[in-house]
Formats: C-alpha cells, structure tokens, sequence
C-alpha cells in the first residue's frame, strides 16, 4: 500500500505513471479524498 499526497491530479498522474513504468504491476487501484480532512498534520516519513 503506498498513501501519496499531491497538489493536483497533475502531480498524481505524473507519480502514478512513473511507478507503473518502473514495476510490473497486475493491478493497481487508486482511491481518492478531494479534500483536505487536515492539512496542519505532519505527514509521518
């Protein structure tokens, strides 16, 4: 599982069609919140 926050779809799209290039991947599903539920949280690294 990999959690990716983007500015825009743009930069979503971009990311995803890097990963796909990279590995084989039978599936891959996205699931997508278009708002902020908090945006002031450190994202954990």
């Amino acid at each position: 599982m990999l959690k990716i926050v983007t500015t825009d779809m743009n930069a979503f799209d971009a990311i995803y069609r890097a990963l796909i290039a990279r590995v084989e991947l039978d599936t891959v599903t996205s699931y997508m919140a278009m708002e902020a539920i908090c945006d002031r949280r450190d994202l954990p690294l």
